[in-house]
């Protein structure tokens, strides 16, 4: 019986083999024994001894003793064995045994015969064999339980899976525009930063002197640059003058700086840059009552829609060249009874891409702001190279400032030099300005530096970023182009006759026999800012020249 046993459950589980030992506690074998001895912890070995009749029926073993050896995992037997009565079979063999005649105890039973002894065998085995029918009955619905409940689990754990994924799915589908707009706002706000980053680098002025007893004057000092370049000097020591076309303003600007500094002598003053008449009651004025003027600083500028100055001009060119060119060849006396004395032209990187047009000064063709303040940057950059040329001999030393970063344009500082550019562009760039561009503090520096610091006698006439100097574009150099806009310049103010002006040609610049003027304008500019010169230069040029018409 236990080959029998072991034929049908060798592919049981051991828990299901403890199972059905445990049920039947009134077969008719003795014991199942399991012998547990994994190879090396691998495996294990169940071993069924045969089973043996009941001494009490009084047979004869059906099998030697013979064990069956069947691979299970190790699990230890069920210690607890329960009856098994509700089997089929188990009923039949109480009834049998209930039947035959009951002896008394110390009685002997009489002997059976072999007839008799064959069918009690017969019917043990079929007995027997009917027992095991069941428990692997049992046994294989069992299996098939388990089975099935765990393919369930299976069935179960993928329809979890899958239920899972599609909820990931509608979940990416839902996250998906966030995140790419959330991408897409770091990597602008990342731009941004950077560009801010670039844009608003600048160097502090590194020069700590003091300007104690020297007078400045400042245009458009009320706002922006201007009044941060001012307050900057007075907490130097500065006589500083504020010319500013609103007076009122001005004289409130001054308020502030004398409380703000502790310096007193801070005055403003009207100067409308679009007017020659206002410019020469300002010279004229601050001649009489000024003893001194060591540092001119013209700043001021206009950026906006097309409009004409009070003499007819165009206004980008006539308030940030015209009235600062006129303003400084007025005070040239002054400053050059100062000397060293300095000029400071405020200009922007943006003269590189403009061009001027002495037959349309008007702008008549075609005007648009930006080029129109680019074109009056460039005349700026010009005119100061030519007045370096002119009045280095008298130590006047000349300095282009660009107060922003090299390389972006309209000076890259936030003032209100925007605040008249017109159109959606306009606004735009004055939010831009908020964010990106350099304070007024921060743009001052340059103009600082080259108002207080030593060792500046050889940079005359150079163009200055971040506290030092920019190389300047070829444009600004050329020569025939500096000679034509300072002849211009002279007769648009009406300074032709007060002021050295270039000849026509070049022959008429010999000396004549009713006598000559030479004009010495000795240069440090090098070859790499000017290769036109390579040292000292001597023009002359007949007294009273002829002016030239533009």
């Amino acid at each position: 019986m236990a080959e029998l046993y072991g034929k049908y459950t060798h592919d049981l589980p051991t828990d299901i083999v403890h199972r059905l030992m445990s049920t039947r506690t009134d077969a008719p074998w003795t014991r199942m024994n399991l012998i547990l001895s994994p190879p090396g912890g691998m495996s294990s070995t169940m071993t069924v001894s045969a089973p043996q009749s009941p001494k009490s029926q009084g047979l004869s073993p059906l099998v030697p003793p013979s064990p069956c050896t069947v691979p299970y995992p190790a699990s230890p037997p069920s210690p607890e064995l329960r009856p098994a009565s509700h089997l089929p079979g188990a009923s039949k063999e109480k009834e049998d045994n209930s039947g035959a005649p009951q002896t008394a105890p110390g009685t002997q039973q009489p002997p059976q015969s072999d007839n008799h002894l064959r069918a009690d065998r017969k019917d043990s085995v079929e007995l027997q064999t009917e027992l095991v029918d069941a428990d692997i009955a049992i046994a294989i619905a069992m299996v098939g339980k388990m089975k099935g409940v765990s393919d369930m689990k299976e069935r179960l754990k993928v329809e979890e899976l899958e239920e899972n994924i599609e909820e990931l799915k509608g979940v990416a589908q839902d996250v998906f525009p966030a995140l790419v707009f959330t991408v897409i706002v770091s990597s602008v706000l990342l731009f941004i930063f950077l560009l801010r980053l670039y844009i608003r680098w600048g160097a502090e002025c590194p020069s700590k002197n003091r300007m104690d007893g020297k007078t400045v004057i400042v245009t458009g000092a009320n706002t922006g640059l201007g009044k941060a370049t001012a307050v900057e000097l007075a907490k130097r020591g500065a006589r500083v003058y504020l010319a500013c076309r609103d007076k009122v303003k001005g004289e409130a600007v001054a308020r502030g700086i004398r409380k703000k500094t502790g310096n007193q002598n801070v005055f403003a003053a009207r100067l409308d840059l679009a007017s020659l008449r206002s410019i020469k009651e300002f010279a004229d004025d601050f001649i009489q009552n000024e003893a001194k003027l060591h540092v001119l600083i013209n700043n001021a500028a206009y950026l906006g829609p097309k409009a004409a100055t009070d003499d007819g001009f165009e206004r980008s060119l006539g308030v940030n060249h015209l009235g600062h060119a006129y303003l400084t060849l007025l005070l040239m006396d002054k400053l050059k009874k100062c000397a060293p004395s300095r000029v400071i032209n405020v200009v922007s990187d943006s003269y590189v891409r403009a061009k001027i047009d002495f037959d349309d000064l008007p702008l008549a063709r075609g005007y648009d702001p930006y080029s129109a303040y680019a074109r009056s940057k460039l005349a700026q950059t010009v005119f100061n190279l030519e007045c370096h040329r002119h009045f280095f001999s008298g130590c006047v030393w000349n300095f282009a400032v660009h107060p922003g970063t090299p390389g972006v344009c309209a000076g890259a500082c936030c003032t209100d030099l925007l605040r008249n550019y017109p159109g959606m562009y306009g606004n735009l760039l004055r939010v831009a300005a908020r964010v990106l561009f350099k304070s007024p503090e921060e743009g001052c520096q340059t103009i600082v530096y080259c108002a207080v610091a030593d060792g500046l006698r050889d940079f005359s006439g150079k163009l200055f970023a971040n506290c030092k100097v920019v190389k300047l574009n070829e444009v600004a150099r050329d020569k025939q182009l500096g000679k034509r806009l300072w002849n211009t310049t002279l007769h648009l103010c009406g300074l032709e006759n007060e002021f050295f002006t270039y000849p026509d040609d070049e022959e008429a610049a010999q000396p004549t026999e009713n006598g000559s003027q030479v004009i010495s304008t000795e240069s440090p500019i090098t070859a790499e800012s000017d290769p036109g010169v390579t040292g000292p230069e001597k023009r002359t040029a007949a007294q009273a020249p002829t002016p030239t018409s533009s």
